[in-house]
């Protein structure tokens, strides 16, 4: 199996309730049946499968956290938590998302971005295997999106948010 890096523009919201400001990532997390930057094409047969199972095992039991920054492999760091994934759910073959940034070292480090207008997007990383046909490389349906210590799992981006599934990365 090939770590796979995908990158997706986009949009975070800044609202404000009783004085507190909620700090919101959304917007379209996966595409699905086209070919991406890196030339490659997750199909929605095989990722509605996957991403039902994530959201059931991680985003629904709240485990489905983002860290800020690349790791350089797939083990999780605690300490550089960022953000919560909340929401996930198709419209159509793109995925949207939801995640709210966490009150951590590094959440503070996004909102203090996020407040000075820093474009961010969502990096997706999984690992699984690629199949090539006419010059374009199709994801197979071992693709994992993980977040378990014990198994392999997704992690992220650049200026990036990683850890999990999603995490941001700067435009």
């Amino acid at each position: 199996m090939k770590l796979l890096n995908e990158f997706t523009e986009t949009d975070f919201l800044v609202e404000e309730t009783a004085g507190k400001k909620n700090y919101t990532i959304k917007g379209p997390y996966i595409h699905c049946n086209e070919q991406n930057r890196n030339g490659r094409v997750y199909t929605l047969e095989h990722m509605l499968p996957e991403v039902n199972r994530y959201i059931r095992d991680f985003v629904e039991t709240k485990r489905a956290v983002g860290e800020l920054s690349h790791p350089e492999g797939p083990q999780i760091n605690p300490d550089k938590v960022s953000h919560l994934i909340t929401k996930l759910e198709f419209d159509g073959p793109l995925c949207m998302g939801e995640a709210i940034v966490l009150d951590t070292p590094n959440g503070r480090i996004v909102k203090s971005f996020m407040e000075a207008g820093v474009n961010f997007g969502v990096s997706t990383r999984g690992l699984g295997s690629i199949k090539e046909s006419n010059g374009i490389k199709y994801v197979q349906p071992d693709f994992r999106l993980v977040t378990d210590r014990k198994s392999t799992r997704l992690n992220s981006s650049h200026i990036t948010i990683s850890y999990a599934v999603f995490c941001l990365k700067k435009k």
